[in-house]
């Protein structure tokens, strides 16, 4: 700063200060233009008196001095506050980084897991959709090479042509369903339906993929069962989805014996179908995983058919329409699965 302006800015500063010490007063007098520079100087860094004393024993005649005070009390409170301010972003901060590491951890972990569940999908629907053709190719060759020539064969390679051509049906219609509930690209049209009629419609699609001469299979159902809100041909392949992994798994000897018992309930307002098979059951490490895709269990050999979409895609199908599926050990030691589907009111 130039010596002119800090001169005028020095001069004005008095006169201010003399302003207020007069209005301070109770005077009336005020100084209607800057004072002359003869009036004052600068000494030691403050303003005096002049010679002509204009302002001998006023309040500007003594030194001042400036006071400042922070609001905390103190320099040190401040820089404690700050310090104690700092220390608690840079901890949130950790914990937002930590958070965000334990996720992307359990994210990779997750993706390892998938990864691996989808090339041992791969690796199963390969070996399924191989089995079926191969029968097939070969029942074909053989009647078409004259191999089999008696009616009777004739009409039994047919219907091992049929069932293993319904196999391999069902095993695109099940990956090509997956893929549709993944995408969210299914759609349910809900409506009040009859559970016998499920029931009833599952057994008979079941009936020509399995031998029933091998399953006892049981029903208990409520004669008072009101309607469930629910799709019927999403509804019918949970409950026989249902029904086919109780008579693959649940095998006790040489025969499958199955329960289906259907129950009102209706203080939560829903009808609970539960599927009962009398077999080995599953085990512990194995219940939480359940409902996962592709997941089989451990103890499930190579030689059982399935690619672990079926209870996944109960689940979902299932939440879809409003409803929920449950898994709980059978009391003689099989497996109990239940769909709770909500009651048309």
């Amino acid at each position: 700063m130039n010596p002119p302006t800090a001169s005028l800015l020095l001069r004005k500063a008095i006169n201010l200060a003399f302003c207020i010490h007069r209005r301070a007063s109770g005077s009336r007098t005020m100084f209607p233009s800057p004072m002359p520079q003869s009036t004052y100087s600068v000494r030691h860094g403050l303003p005096v008196l002049g010679p002509r004393g204009l302002f001998q024993g006023s309040l500007i005649s003594e030194p001042w001095q400036l006071v400042v005070k922070h609001r905390a009390g103190s320099l040190e409170k401040a820089v404690g506050e700050t310090r104690t301010r700092s220390m608690v972003i840079a901890f949130g901060i950790l914990l937002v980084l930590g958070a965000g590491l334990i996720t992307l951890v359990i994210s990779s972990q997750r993706a390892h897991t998938l990864g691996k569940l989808q090339m041992e999908f791969a690796a199963g629907v390969s070996h399924e959709l191989r089995t079926p053709l191969a029968v097939i190719r070969s029942a074909a060759h053989n009647l078409r090479s004259g191999i089999v020539r008696d009616k009777q064969d004739v009409e039994q390679y047919a219907t091992i042509v049929q069932q293993e051509a319904r196999r391999l049906s069902d095993m695109v219609e099940e990956v090509l369903l997956y893929a549709e509930t993944q995408s969210g690209r299914k759609k349910y049209t809900l409506e009040a339906i009859d559970v016998n009629e499920v029931i009833e419609r599952a057994i008979t699609n079941l009936s020509p993929t399995i031998d029933l001469e091998q399953c006892e299979l049981t029903s208990r159902i409520d004669p008072d069962l009101p309607p469930v809100k629910a799709d019927a041909g999403a509804l019918t392949q949970c409950v026989q989805n249902l029904l086919s992994n109780a008579f693959k798994y649940g095998k006790s000897g040489d025969k499958a014996k199955i329960d289906i018992v259907a129950q009102n309930d209706p203080g939560a307002k829903e009808v609970r179908v539960s599927v009962i098979d009398h077999g080995p059951g599953i085990d512990a490490a194995d219940q939480r995983q359940l409902f996962e895709a592709f997941y089989r269990g451990r103890d499930v050999g190579s030689n059982v058919p399935g690619n672990g979409l079926g209870l996944h895609l109960v689940k979902r199908i299932v939440q879809a329409q409003g409803g929920r599926v449950t898994y709980s050990p059978a009391p003689h030691g099989g497996a109990s699965f239940t769909l709770h589907i909500p009651a048309a009111l």
